[in-house]
């Protein structure tokens, strides 16, 4: 069903209470949700139960996931990945966690803000290129460790995270309030201050670990 939002003016026309979400979705975008769907019953659903009784990181459930290529949703098609806009993720982790595992979705959230993240710098990083290329293949799962301790969550004050060069490369020295998927994460995207920030705090780097 098509649904017009906006009026002759321009302006927003708002919608109803008999709006549905799925108006909106494309063809594959529905087909991937009744994909989500019916893995949910079949296998996210049962494994949340297993995690949630041995407080176990949901591996198994990325491990669904990434074989249905959802790891890369929004990864352009020229990297593998299936080009998906925000209206997806959205769909996404909504009907993995009112269907499947709500834990699963919240670090779908993180994994799928790293990879924005990344994408954000991609064009001319080999480096990231190559991990959005395996993210599938290899079940590689990512998040963001961004807030600093004691900064009221402003993710841009790194008052306890520092970079130094360490001969060709970087040593990062990463503090922070919570780190979701931490420890369990294949890679991360970190914030820091730059090497030479200088006590200048509006001086940060972003760094793919």
């Amino acid at each position: 069903m098509a649904i017009d939002l906006w009026n002759e003016d321009g302006s927003f026309g708002g919608i109803g209470p008999e709006f549905e979400p799925d108006w909106l979705f494309t063809d594959r975008q529905k087909a991937l949700q009744a994909d989500l769907i019916e893995l949910s019953r079949t296998t996210l659903r049962p494994n949340a139960i297993e995690s949630d009784e041995g407080y176990i990181f949901p591996r198994k459930n990325f491990e669904a996931l990434a074989e249905l290529g959802v790891l890369s949703l929004n990864v352009p098609q020229s990297l593998g990945g299936m080009g998906e806009n925000h209206v997806a993720t959205a769909m996404v982790v909504e009907t993995i966690a009112r269907y499947g595992c709500p834990s699963t979705a919240m670090c779908f959230v993180m994994h799928s803000a790293a990879v924005a993240a990344g994408m954000l710098r991609h064009h001319d990083n080999a480096a990231i290129q190559d991990l959005m290329t395996r993210l599938d293949k290899e079940c590689l799962v990512g998040t963001l460790s961004l807030s600093d301790p004691a900064t009221g969550s402003h993710v841009w004050f790194l008052l306890s995270s520092s970079a130094e060069r360490d001969g060709e490369g970087y040593k990062l020295s990463k503090k922070a309030s919570w780190t979701t998927s931490g420890g369990y994460a294949d890679w991360y995207i970190a914030q820091t201050t730059s090497p030479d920030y200088g006590g200048n705090y509006a001086d940060f780097s972003t760094w793919l670990v």
